[in-house]
């Protein structure tokens, strides 16, 4: 039983901590960017795994 209730308050605990991720990062885009972080929800430029490929645009430098 001891063991039930530890994993039912590591889920408990995690999935708060998963809402508030999006969030978060929405707003180090705009701290960062000075952009409203829904200007990136279709951005889909790719410079390469762990972006080591060249800049496609602008925004990817």
């Amino acid at each position: 039983m001891p063991h039930l209730l530890f994993l039912l308050l590591l889920v408990y605990a995690s999935d708060g901590q998963s809402r508030r991720e999006m969030p978060a990062l929405g707003e180090m885009l705009h701290c960062l960017t000075g952009r409203c972080p829904h200007e990136y929800e279709m951005y889909g430029c790719y410079c390469g795994q762990e972006g080591g490929g060249q800049p496609l645009d602008q925004l990817d430098r």
